[in-house]
């Protein structure tokens, strides 16, 4: 599959169908095949799974920690969204700059030339 996903560990049918809901709302279509649910896993299944992804994106409202430091292990490249200094409740990257970060995962050239630029 080519397309891009959001893959979130699983916390609940209700999250899962009011994140459904916000696509729909927000985009206007179904976006179903674009969101994988994952359970919590062992340690090596977790890795494995891991290691599947092209983009790691760590949020101003969690932070990555333990996993963060697993997808870099697993070569996965990190995009950590950071809180403007001079206003919170804004990040630092501007809206255009998510579509060439989140299509290079799908595309392997992108990818490289995404990674390059964060190495």
């Amino acid at each position: 599959n080519s397309e891009p996903v959001l893959w979130l560990l699983r916390s609940g049918k209700e999250m899962e169908a009011n994140l459904r809901t916000f696509l729909t709302r927000e985009f206007g279509q179904h976006l179903d095949s674009l969101l994988v649910f994952a359970d919590i896993a062992d340690r090596e299944e977790h890795l494995r799974r891991l290691a599947c992804a092209d983009l790691f994106l760590d949020t101003p409202a969690y932070g990555a920690h333990t996993v963060g430091c697993d997808a870099l292990y697993s070569n996965v490249p990190m995009v950590t969204l950071l809180r403007s200094a001079n206003d919170p409740s804004k990040h630092s990257f501007a809206d255009e700059d998510y579509e060439p970060m989140h299509s290079s995962g799908s595309n392997p050239e992108r990818r490289s030339i995404t990674t390059d630029k964060l190495a």
